[in-house]
């Protein structure tokens, strides 16, 4: 992917990643127990401009996902400046030329590890992200390219940014406490959703424990957290895959 990036006002947003892109998102592990493993990265930013298909689209590790967010951000901070100079300021440049960047994302062909902690598709995943950042200006008469001499240290030249191996870890499988195996057993009982109140008065009817109206909501937060329970109106349901 290369781009010309201007001014931060003129910039146009693109769009969030659609439903199921990049295809490899499905079948790596991208959310595990709850846990964020990787994310459908965009090569140019939705910010800037960038579309969330296929072609823009990369799985990125959350690790990788954040060093790319910040090199997105000194591509930001040259779109800040550049509309200062349109403002008419001579700090960072000539208000004679409109002022920008030249924006380069590559992903590079994976390098797979002998083990994968989670699936064999993670090692069709990129090994990671080759990113050149040219800052230029074009004259507004002649239109002439050349070099954005006040930010010539901004620049980044074939920057290497690792992605994977190492594979983000898959975290251990979170097991019920006593109490929240009493809630499935009550909810199930009382139907799909089931309120704490509910639960509570099975618990005290039908099951030989100690329970208190605190106890049995502490369970229920910390079951929601886990993603054992989801939440909806009226009460509370049972997430089977996760149990």
């Amino acid at each position: 992917m290369t781009a010309l990036v201007g001014a931060e006002s003129e910039w146009t947003y693109g769009s969030r990643p659609a439903r199921g892109t990049p295809n490899l998102m499905k079948k790596v592990g991208a959310t595990v127990q709850g846990t964020k493993r990787y994310v459908a990265g965009h090569l140019l930013n939705d910010n800037m401009g960038g579309l969330g298909v296929n072609n823009n689209l990369t799985v990125l590790s959350a690790t990788a996902n954040a060093a790319h967010r910040g090199i997105e951000g000194r591509v930001k901070t040259l779109a800040q400046k550049a509309d200062q100079i349109n403002g008419g300021s001579h700090t960072y440049g000539n208000p004679a030329y409109d002022h920008g960047v030249e924006y380069s994302v590559s992903v590079l062909a994976p390098a797979p590890a002998a083990k994968t902690p989670f699936s064999p598709s993670e090692k069709n995943i990129g090994a990671g992200l080759t990113i050149s950042i040219t800052p230029i200006r074009f004259h507004k008469g002649t239109h002439a390219r050349s070099a954005w001499p006040q930010e010539a240290g901004s620049a980044l030249v074939n920057y290497p940014l690792n992605n994977v191996p190492p594979y983000p870890a898959v975290p251990k499988k979170k097991k019920l406490t006593p109490m929240q195996r009493h809630i499935v057993e009550a909810i199930a009982a009382n139907g799909a959703i089931s309120s704490p109140q509910q639960i509570l008065n099975y618990i005290h009817a039908n099951l030989n424990a100690t329970a208190t109206k605190v106890g049995v909501a502490l369970a229920l937060k910390r079951g929601v957290s886990a993603r054992f329970f989801y939440r909806r109106a009226g009460g509370y349901g049972v997430t089977l895959a996760n149990i």
